[in-house]
């Protein structure tokens, strides 16, 4: 997830009520890179995109009232 909230989002996350679910590890949460986490084996996608979407909620510095679309990407 790329965003421009600064260091140590997850850190933001956590207090604004959107923790990394348990299980989920953290790969990456860096302030020009984004934040990049691998969900538990058994994280459903609806799981997976609810705390995406809170992330965008929590991170994003305006007011979005637009529809959101996600893809799921899977390996070959």
């Amino acid at each position: 997830m790329e965003h421009g909230a600064g260091p140590k989002a997850l850190d933001r996350l956590r207090e604004a009520g959107a923790p990394l679910p348990t299980g989920w590890r953290k790969v990456q949460d860096h302030a020009k890179n984004g934040i990049v986490v691998q969900p538990a084996a058994q994280a459903s996608h609806d799981e997976v995109l609810r705390w995406l979407l809170s992330v965008c909620w929590s991170l994003c510095p305006i007011d979005i009232d637009d529809h959101w679309l996600a893809e799921i990407h899977r390996p070959a």
